[in-house]
């Protein structure tokens, strides 16, 4: 995944981040969704405009034929929402000291990297300098009647 696009530095504490967390024992039995944090997350870094599918998600990382059906296999969503369930541990547990969370949001495939005391991402926050780095995922970008 890392590569010469433009995106965040490999020695942004985000990526430092990144890679504790997807190291944890949390995750050690947990090959899958380890996966499926480092794709997304490295994809995020490296590229923060871009907008993270799920049928992309199905196809590079969980091995799907290109141009599954997404509406019938929902595997990637199933493993989305377990990924957020372990992040939310980790950060309530081992990683309750960490200044900076990742969130995944819901509907979402793009991370959030915020700062600890920054409201949840379901919540719009008051100010952009609570969120690592400026814009929102791009899956927020848009919404109802735009």
């Amino acid at each position: 995944m890392h590569g010469s696009k433009p995106g965040a530095s490999p020695k942004d504490a985000r990526w430092e981040l990144l890679h504790r967390v997807a190291a944890s024992q949390l995750f050690e039995k947990s090959n899958r969704l380890r996966e499926l944090l480092l794709f997304v997350g490295e994809r995020a870094l490296l590229a923060p405009d871009a907008v993270i599918r799920e049928q992309e998600i199905g196809v590079e990382l969980l091995g799907r034929t290109a141009g599954y059906d997404t509406g019938q296999d929902t595997l990637v969503r199933v493993q989305a929402s377990q990924l957020r369930k372990k992040l939310q541990q980790y950060f309530a547990e081992d990683g309750k000291a960490e200044p900076i969370v990742i969130d995944l949001p819901k509907g979402c495939y793009v991370p959030v990297f915020r700062v600890r005391d920054a409201p949840e991402p379901a919540a719009a926050p008051r100010s952009r300098r609570a969120w690592l780095p400026g814009p929102w995922p791009a899956c927020w970008r848009f919404s109802a009647g735009s």
